[in-house]
Parts: structure tokens; C-alpha cells; sequence
């Protein structure tokens, strides 16, 4: 056994020992849609209104930009999957949105927004030859913060003297770009090769940081 699998053999020995599991993550600056709503024209069925789960996730390469907060305009690309009973629709769009803030603060790090935009979507039925485009417009209502934060430490699953996990995290992690919650609505129309879908949703978006970080997860 030469040199470097004996350090590889006695660092794996470590880790088991102190039952610590390294990490590492680095997410793109997306925004995640998650709605609920109706939906009519599955053949599967019979046309009738059905209860539908969309998840949208996009990539928003605007929310980097700093002291852009009040932007008239934000785009972004990529993927939804909407959950039925009835029938699995999902594909990749690309979004168009007009942005104006309601109240700006934080030396314009934060911001009311309202907003409202069009969605041309490629949508495929799961297990199914069908597929084609589809259009969607939509309003939304939120609060977004940009974040720029570095974090460095150990943090345990411990708060107001209470446990509330067995593990502690130790190491560094960085934010970059904006982070906020909000309110979107959507109405939608699919032009698919057997049906014509009409889609209406409510639900939340998520604006989510670039993040990225490495260090160990202990459980004890």
C-alpha cells in the first residue's frame, strides 16, 4: 500500500470516527415557483377540472446585480413540472417580467415589488406523445432583499438552550444576490399535440441567492 491510499485509509477512519460527513454546495441564483390550482382539458380526464401542483425553477442571472433591486425588467430560464392526478406535464420555459417597486429601503438592498410578465413555454405530457407550446401570464407580489454575507463557524442543531437536531455544522459558507418571498399568480394555455390545456394557479416564489460552501456535518 503505497503513501497516499494509507492518508486517504486513515482519513476515512477519522471521519467514521468522529461520524463527521464533509460537504459541499454551490446553487445558482434561481426563483422557485410553488402553486396549486385547477386545470381542464385532460383526455385522461374527460376534460373535466382537476387539481394541479406546478414547480417552476428558473435561472435569474439579474439578481447578482447589485443596486438593481428597482429594475423595470427581470428574465430568466427553466424547468416546470406540474403534478395530477390525471396527467404529468412538464417542459422548459422562458420568462419575460416587468418589475416596479412599491417602496424601496436599505440604501436600495430592499424592496416591495410588484410585477407582472408572459411565460412561452415547450410542455411534454409524461408517458404520452404529446407535447407542443403553451403561453402563460402572470402577476406577483413580493419582498426581496439582496444579501452579500459570509458565514464562517460551527452551528449546532441547538436553539433557546432546546436540541432540535443531533448535528452541528462546521465551516464556511457565501450568499451573493437577492433573496425573497412573494405571492404569484398565473394563468395559462397549452396547444398540445391531443389537447388544449387551460391552467389556473396560485401560490408562492422563492428568490433564491448564488450560494456556494464546504465543511463537515457532524451527528452525535
Amino acid at each position: 500500500m503505497n503513501i497516499s491510499s494509507k492518508l486517504v485509509l486513515v482519513a476515512t477512519l477519522l471521519l467514521s470516527l468522529s461520524a463527521c460527513v464533509p460537504v459541499a454546495w454551490v446553487t445558482p441564483p434561481i426563483a422557485l415557483d410553488v402553486t396549486m390550482g385547477m386545470r381542464a382539458g385532460s383526455p385522461e380526464n374527460d376534460g373535466q377540472l382537476e387539481t394541479i401542483l406546478p414547480i417552476r425553477a428558473g435561472l435569474y442571472p439579474f439578481q447578482l446585480i447589485e443596486h438593481t433591486i428597482d429594475r423595470p425588467i427581470d428574465v430568466g430560464l427553466g424547468y416546470e413540472l406540474h403534478l395530477a392526478s390525471a396527467a404529468l406535464v412538464h417542459g422548459a420555459f422562458i420568462d419575460v417580467l416587468g418589475l416596479t417597486p412599491l417602496m424601496i429601503w436599505n440604501r436600495r438592498h430592499s424592496a416591495l415589488r410588484v410585477g407582472g410578465g408572459f411565460r412561452g413555454h415547450y410542455q411534454s405530457v409524461i408517458g404520452a406523445n404529446s407535447h407542443g407550446p403553451a403561453a402563460s401570464a402572470r402577476l406577483l407580489f413580493e419582498v426581496v432583499d439582496f444579501t452579500n454575507a459570509t458565514t464562517t463557524g460551527c452551528e449546532a442543531g441547538v436553539r433557546g438552550g432546546r436540541r432540535l437536531s443531533a448535528s452541528t455544522f462546521c465551516g464556511s459558507s457565501y450568499s451573493y444576490g437577492e433573496l425573497g418571498l412573494g405571492l404569484v399568480l398565473e394563468g395559462s394555455r397549452a396547444w398540445l399535440t391531443d389537447r388544449n390545456l387551460t391552467t389556473l394557479t396560485l401560490g408562492l416564489i422563492f428568490r433564491i441567492p448564488f450560494s456556494a460552501g464546504a465543511g463537515l456535518e457532524g451527528i452525535f
